[in-house]
């Protein structure tokens, strides 16, 4: 049996609430937190949402705490996570990118999806920009290729193959953008510049990633704890899930 006729088969014999499981579920969310190597927004509430959504889409309990997040109340996943549950359901992917731009296809068998996404429409739909200017997230390198990335693809996903997605609303990189726009809340005046969140993106341990985020609290002070939080789960996430 291949990986998506797997999926299936848990997505139909699924038992939503089952008493006895979801009392282990319970147990093993609060030893996740005591653990302490959860960002400190989780609580038990919250990780258990998590190993639900996980477990309807075929997840193991700590692969549905490492790959949601939650985008000011709006379940997200994370990119890396995305990629690997397109791989799942059977799609090939691929990118042609050019400055500013990623053009990406997904394909399985005959059936083929295409769609482009370039930094000026990021720029237009008012994703790019803080109060303080470009978000540190899009600033030109790697953060900007990984956001055209996951931005075509949440593009192609939610038009084409929305299963995809399960009991997310959108992959986290990009709902961090669109969230506040559709909430219709202003971005933090308090943005990371990009030496330090190229310091952050650097880290090759979460040891290392720990370290470097406490030292950046520091060094910037209090008012830039959520955004250093953001950028740590971020980086948390793909160390976790093995994102280069």
């Amino acid at each position: 049996m291949d990986k998506q006729n797997q999926i299936e088969k848990v997505s139909n014999d699924l038992e939503f609430y089952n008493e006895k499981r979801w009392k282990g579920w319970m147990v093993m969310a609060e030893t996740f937190i005591k653990s302490g190597a959860l960002p400190s927004t989780d609580n038990t509430a919250t990780i258990m949402m998590k190993i639900q959504a996980g477990y309807e889409m075929g997840m193991t309990p700590l692969e549905a705490v490492k790959s949601f997040y939650f985008v000011k109340g709006v379940m997200s996943i994370f990119g890396s996570a995305v990629t690997k549950r397109l791989t799942d359901h059977g799609w090939k992917i691929s990118y042609k990118e050019e400055p500013n731009k990623c053009t990406a296809t997904i394909k399985k068998g005959n059936e083929e999806h295409t769609d482009t996404l370039t930094f000026d429409e990021a720029v237009k739909s008012k994703w790019t920009s803080g109060q303080s200017g470009l978000k540190a997230g899009w600033y030109e390198g790697a953060n900007r290729k990984m956001k055209l990335r996951y931005g075509v693809l949440s593009m192609l996903i939610k038009t084409h193959v929305p299963e995809v997605l399960g009991s997310a609303v959108d992959i986290k990189e990009i709902a961090e953008d669109t969230v506040p726009i559709i909430q219709g809340e202003e971005a933090s005046e308090f943005q990371l510049d990009g030496e330090s969140v190229d310091k952050i993106n650097a880290c090759k341990t979460l040891e290392e990633l720990k370290k470097t985020c406490r030292a950046i609290t520091d060094e910037k002070g209090d008012n830039y704890k959520q955004e250093i939080l953001k950028f740590y789960g971020i980086k948390k996430g793909e160390l976790e899930n093995g994102s280069n």
